[in-house]
């Protein structure tokens, strides 16, 4: 009979008992957060170290001259052109696109490639000779307003 009570009382209630696996599991959760942390604190603080051969991540987007260009008499007259607005573009895709807001949606949109918009009319003249400056003609661009 002594020992049929020590069994009961040794035995948890099923309320008892799912306590306890939802503490363990809490604690199971809690130290992995803990470690994680640490892994990230390490692997942020990981030295840089020199590359004997650098590389570079993504990709570059810039003008080139066609081969039928560069043939001309006056090829060498536009590869001085291009090297004066030529813009250079990086993106982590070939496909070099950006994200934009659509109806409330996110959606991908190419980017565009422009020309430098600082050169202006009296840096046109600075910049390039006459026989260059006569290919320009010169553009004003106005912001429009709406007015409702």
């Amino acid at each position: 009979m002594k020992d049929d009570n020590l069994l009961f009382s040794r035995l948890r209630s099923v309320r008892s008992r799912k306590r306890t696996i939802r503490k363990d599991v809490e604690k199971q959760i809690r130290k992995k957060y803990k470690r994680s942390k640490e892994l990230w604190k390490t692997r942020r603080n990981i030295p840089l170290l020199p590359l004997d051969q650098p590389y570079q991540r993504g990709f570059v987007r810039y003008l080139v001259l066609k081969d039928e260009v560069k043939r001309f008499k006056d090829g060498d007259f536009f590869k001085g052109i291009l090297k004066k607005i030529n813009t250079y573009m990086y993106s982590e895709s070939r496909k070099f696109l950006k994200k934009k807001r659509k109806f409330g949606r996110r959606v991908h949109v190419e980017k565009e490639q422009k020309l430098p918009q600082n050169l202006g009319l009296p840096q046109r003249k600075a910049v390039f000779c006459e026989e260059r400056r006569i290919l320009f003609d010169p553009e004003n661009r106005w912001n429009l307003l709406r007015i409702h």
